[in-house]
């Protein structure tokens, strides 16, 4: 909810095309036509990955549905405490647990609002 208010600022949570464009919440564009949108959505890609191999090798991130149930500020901890594990790790040739199917609920599909669309396009020129 605070999300949605706006409290994170500068913040926002990334989700795929199973999810509804959110101002809070932006999804990869469905056909990109710059070049500018296109690597949006590569980065989009690549750090959905990211969050895939860290919910793989650390268990406590794919919990609860997908939630982790703690304070923003506690989850953030979390989750850089599960990045620098996984980067000694990677220096000290532990493998990555072999890949699952991420599993959850059917997500609500809904229409991109113009407010959503506008967030996006802001954060695409950006780069």
């Amino acid at each position: 909810m605070r999300l949605e208010q706006g409290a994170a600022g500068a913040a926002w949570l990334i989700g795929d095309r199973g999810y509804a464009l959110a101002p809070c919440l932006m999804t990869p564009l469905t056909n990109p036509q710059t070049h500018q949108e296109a690597s949006n959505n590569q980065r989009h890609a690549r750090t959905r990955s990211t969050i895939g191999i860290l919910k793989g090798r650390w268990m406590c991130l794919d919990t609860a549905g997908g939630k982790l149930l703690y304070e923003p500020e506690k989850v953030c901890r979390i989750i850089m405490a599960c990045c620098v594990l996984h980067n000694i790790a990677m220096k000290r040739g532990v493998p990555l647990p072999p890949p699952h199917q991420d599993v959850r609920p059917d997500a609500l599909l809904g229409p991109d609002n113009r407010l959503c669309v506008e967030v996006r396009q802001q954060i695409i020129s950006r780069f």
